[in-house]
């Protein structure tokens, strides 16, 4: 399947430089929720979150929980670590992400 990132802008183009999604074959598998706003992607994902915590101060369920963030940042050390070490490491689920 064919992973496209779409961004709004470029030659020609006056919308403005932005994320507008990602697609994964014919399914979007993300859309920008602030759209037409000139954000970079770390900013967007901010943006999001923020989003996120308004539902769940009202209620919902967390945007993001601890624990996926916890699992995510070993995840990010361990690439670091491999990265440096140029070879491959084998991860674990972390008692938090059981």
């Amino acid at each position: 399947m064919d992973f496209i990132r779409h961004i709004a802008g470029g030659p020609g183009n006056l919308e403005g430089h932005y994320l507008k999604g990602i697609q994964l074959g014919t399914e979007w598998v993300y859309e920008n929720p602030l759209v037409q706003v000139l954000l970079v992607d770390d900013e967007v994902a901010i943006g999001a979150l923020m989003l996120g915590m308004v539902v769940y101060v009202g209620g919902s369920v967390p945007p993001y929980p601890l624990a996926e963030a916890c699992q995510d940042h070993y995840l990010s050390i361990l690439c670091a670590q491999a990265l440096k070490e140029r070879r491959s490491l084998r991860t674990e689920w972390q008692p938090w992400a059981q």
